[in-house]
């Protein structure tokens, strides 16, 4: 019997000291595929660091790709990102993360030949316009999940924008612009990790404006953004009135045909 159970001890640390060993691993196994999840598009990371001790890790050298139909592989290049949590918090419904650093170096818009912008494509991401909604067939309501859903709670979310590149492949040759935008952004309260892409995306436009024509829509990017602060602890709203009543945008140049006689 002691035998036996000696056996069992040593065979859980050996579980133990493996699942410590490996879980650098193991989180960028989870990472990718919970961003997947989240965006939609694939990731590649480089490296993770799990820091126990400190309830936070850091992934590098990470990079969001387009489909296969976007001319341009590139979606984000992100150098550094990382996240303080709650480790309790994974035993329960709602993930807590005290906070999460974006450090994006570029993002790329692209618009392939089909006239559609991988901003369009990005889970989460509202259309302009979305389709009506087909009448009721005769096909099989699929089977609800009994198990509940996860939620996420982000007390404070940093973002950082390096470089904008706009890519359009419509016309008879690509149009590409680059903005250099370094600038950096800080929201509260985000409780649910699909605004993460909104936020993300209205650091951008706030500065440089809509793209032209990429398929999204300002009250799309604000919907569910209703109780997130900035960094002065004031609501999205007026960021999103002013995208609405903006000047001119940035991007208006690079039309094609723009400027033609």
């Amino acid at each position: 019997m002691k035998k036996l159970l000696f056996k069992l001890l040593l065979l859980l640390v050996l579980v133990l000291v493996g699942l410590y060993l490996g879980r650098n691993l193991l989180a960028r196994i989870g990472v990718e595929a919970a961003v997947e999840r989240v965006t939609g598009f694939p990731l590649v990371i480089g490296s993770v660091d799990v820091a126990l001790l400190e309830n936070r890790f850091e992934v590098r050298d990470t990079r969001l790709l387009n489909p296969a139909d976007f001319g341009e592989r590139l979606f984000v290049d992100l150098p550094r990102f990382s996240v303080d949590y709650e480790p309790t918090s994974f035993f329960t419904r709602t993930t807590h993360l005290h906070q999460i650093t974006l450090d994006v170096r570029q993002l790329v818009i692209v618009k392939n030949r089909k006239g559609e912008s991988n901003l369009a494509r990005l889970r989460g991401a509202s259309p302009a316009s979305a389709p009506a909604a087909s009448p009721a067939s005769n096909a099989p309501v699929p089977m609800q999940s009994s198990v509940p859903p996860r939620h996420c709670r982000v007390d404070i979310l940093r973002v950082k924008i390096g470089q904008v590149v706009y890519k359009d492949f419509t016309g008879a040759k690509p149009v590409e612009t680059v903005q250099n935008l370094n600038f950096s952004a800080t929201y509260r309260n985000i409780t649910e990790t699909g605004m993460i892409n909104h936020l993300v995306l209205l650091t951008v436009f706030q500065r440089l404006g809509l793209p032209p024509d990429v398929g999204i829509a300002v009250d799309g990017l604000l919907r569910g953004l209703s109780g997130v602060t900035d960094a002065a602890g004031h609501l999205l709203k007026e960021t999103g009135q002013t995208l609405k009543e903006g000047s001119k945008s940035l991007w208006e140049k690079v039309k094609p045909g723009a400027g033609a006689k």
